[in-house]
């Protein structure tokens, strides 16, 4: 499902996105969010092409994933597109809200869930 999400906005973006690295503002709820989207120079528009969303761990972000993870590299070699989102949090501590916070999401905490999607 999020592939498929993430995949329509890229689609229906205003603006056509060329190959290449790309940092995207996203509006969920409240909050700007933002990722980094890699698209290979192979990429055709009028060919469906498989996306990868690349996590990051804590204390990261989306663009410190590229070097750490090769995804990158990889998408240019075999053609698919990846999408490296960035968690919140408070300087250079950023994590995704994935739990372990009393069973709920509090209420100040990031939807990572819709941010995803």
């Amino acid at each position: 499902m999020a592939l498929l999400t993430i995949a329509g906005l890229f689609v229906l973006a205003a603006t056509p996105v060329g190959h290449g690295d790309h940092t995207r503002l996203l509006k969920v709820g409240d909050l700007d969010r933002t990722y980094l989207l890699h698209v290979p120079a192979k990429y055709d528009a009028e060919t469906p092409t498989p996306v990868v969303l690349a996590l990051h761990g804590a204390l990261m972000n989306g663009p410190m994933m590229v070097p750490f993870c090769g995804l990158t590299k990889k998408s240019d070699e075999e053609g698919f597109i990846v999408v490296y989102p960035s968690a919140t949090g408070f300087g250079p501590f950023l994590a995704w809200n994935a739990g372990g916070f009393g069973g709920t999401r509090p209420k100040e905490r990031a939807d990572d869930v819709g941010f995803i999607s």
